[in-house]
């Protein structure tokens, strides 16, 4: 059995437990609620990740249920879950006296070996297996402590209606000593939070229950005395000569961007192995065209391998990209099958539904892809180059000891007059690969400026906001392009199991979005000139003052 919720549910620490089940029992008859006979069982979590720590940069805790009980024995487990549950409080009622609310994925297993724990974990059919075989790729998952929970469970109810449960829990985590813990948690059911929190407050005073100020996970990794590692431990920062920004050389300020960048893209890599934050691939394909851009633009200041890098990282923002335009227009297709519930498009639903899970066919084969370059040996090999381009110290050429401050307006010029050039060039009558090429010029230009900024402030800032515009109503301008060829191309591999009826809507919402893309593009020519003739003038100034 596979299930998935948004858990909410409030944890409050106890000096003791015994008396705490009649106060809590009274206090919620006062409030409506009905508790159940309580229930007791015996937990055995066994918590999992990868020497990276994959699993826990991905932002979940993955856990493995080995219950006690008539059902289970030592040798063979009858019955055992396996669960991703996220690490961070996902709303604002995170900040109320003890409440956590995190979303939940859990697998029930019918049958295990018990002596092999992760092999039960990866070998999981379900969501939970799926997920976790993604974040953790090539790499090796192991136990990394385990915790004891003896757990009294009650059932609350009002009129007659679910409305969550009380659980009562002596806790023990494995330690040299063990750690004791009592708790107590309060669940709501789906939609009853608001019912229930007058009787959480009440109950949280009147039996003198505090504020959980830790989870379970948290805690058992303190008593190992884990620290999980984060990315930038992979990029030790180069003591630097410079005092200030604008007392960097050339060479530094590359460097410092340098590992900037690649410590975005790795902080991404395990929530996009995961699949569930479409925003973390996006993210990751972005850093991984930033460190291009540094590359290409700092190459002569750099050592010879930073060239065959930007090649990999090419070859990188590729294999991440064919998932992202699927996301791209996935998300368009589901915000259209929003809003076409009225009768009379009845046919134009039916085909967006049809696109939508043609596009999902083709989303799961491009992941397929994605996952298989993340997991090759030529993905380890330009980490590993990347984390040495950034963390040794090298022989830099001359130009790297130039002052950055010095060096970096003939660049920003030069990336400049590329864009203006292909812009300058652009008519109603250009074709979408002109708009497209202004597009990554832009990028480049406003890549450039990023790097620029600590040297310069708050003109290249403005900039910068020029050019997200900029860069906002091209990319929504391609989109549109993208969108109108992905649709044409499906009608045209799967033409003979579309019906007419709907070849011919797809076809309608295609020109539909070809129009919105002429309207978008026409936004185009005031948002360059706001660029060129105001926040592009006072940036030159500032920079050659």
């Amino acid at each position: 059995m596979n299930t998935e919720q948004r858990e909410i549910e409030w944890q409050f620490d106890a000096d003791r437990l015994s008396g705490a089940q009649a106060c809590l029992a009274r206090i919620a008859r006062r409030h409506g609620l009905t508790p159940g006979k309580a229930h007791v069982e015996t937990h055995h979590d066994t918590y999992f990740d990868t020497g990276d720590w994959r699993v826990y940069r991905s932002g979940y805790a993955l856990r493995l249920r080995q219950p006690s009980g008539p059902g289970n024995t030592d040798a063979v487990l009858r019955s055992v879950e396996v669960t991703l549950k996220s690490l961070a409080d996902a709303s604002d009622c995170a900040r109320e006296a003890g409440v956590r609310q995190r979303r939940e994925i859990t697998e029930t297993l019918e049958a295990g070996n018990a002596e092999q724990p992760a092999a039960i974990v990866l070998a999981a059919p379900g969501p939970v297996g799926e997920r976790a075989r993604a974040v953790v790729g090539a790499a090796r998952i192991e136990a990394i402590f385990e915790i004891v929970t003896r757990r009294k469970t009650l059932s609350l109810s009002a009129r007659g209606q679910p409305a969550g449960e009380i659980a009562l829990d002596d806790t023990t985590i494995a330690g040299q000593p063990p750690a004791r813990l009592r708790r107590i948690e309060i669940e709501a059911a789906p939609g009853m939070a608001p019912f229930l929190r007058p009787f959480v407050n009440e109950a949280r005073k009147a039996c003198r229950l505090r504020k959980a100020e830790h989870s379970r996970f948290e805690i058992g990794l303190a008593m190992r005395g884990l620290r999980p590692a984060g990315v930038a431990d992979l990029f030790p920062a180069p003591a630097q000569r410079a005092t200030a920004a604008r007392e960097m050389t050339l060479g530094e300020l590359a460097l410092m961007m340098l590992r900037r960048r690649a410590i975005e893209m790795l902080e991404q890599e395990p929530a996009t192995r995961m699949g569930d934050d479409i925003e973390a691939l996006h993210a990751m394909r972005v850093a991984t065209r930033r460190l291009r851009s540094i590359l290409r633009l700092f190459e002569d200041a750099l050592p010879e391998q930073a060239v065959a890098l930007a090649e990999e990282l090419r070859w990188l923002a590729g294999a991440l990209g064919e998932t992202r335009d699927l996301d791209v227009h996935l998300e368009q297709t589901r915000a259209w099958l929003a809003v076409t519930d009225a009768p009379e498009r009845a046919q134009e639903r039916t085909a967006l539904e049809t696109l939508a899970r043609l596009l999902e066919q083709d989303r799961l084969v491009a992941r397929k892809r994605m996952l298989d370059a993340l997991d090759s040996a030529r993905y380890e090999r330009l980490k590993i180059d990347l984390i040495a381009l950034v963390a040794t110290e090298h022989r830099l050429p001359r130009l790297a000891n130039k002052p950055a401050t010095k060096a970096m307006p003939p660049l920003i010029r030069r990336r400049y007059r590329r864009a203006r050039r292909l812009a300058d060039a652009l008519s109603d009558a250009s074709p979408a690969p002109d708009f497209h090429a202004v597009r990554i010029q832009c990028k480049r230009l406003r890549y450039t400026l990023d790097c620029a900024a600590p040297l310069y402030g708050k003109p290249v800032r403005a900039a910068i906001k020029r050019l997200a515009v900029i860069q906002d109503i091209l990319g929504r301008y391609q989109d549109t392009q993208v969108a109108v060829a992905r649709m044409r191309d499906l009608c045209a591999r799967h033409a003979a199991d579309l019906t007419p009826e709907t070849i011919a809507a797809l076809d309608e919402i295609a020109q539909r979005q070809a129009r919105q893309g002429d309207e978008i593009r026409q936004q185009f020519w005031p948002a360059w000139r706001r660029l060129h003739r105001s926040a592009w003038q006072k940036l030159i100034e500032s920079i050659t003052a």
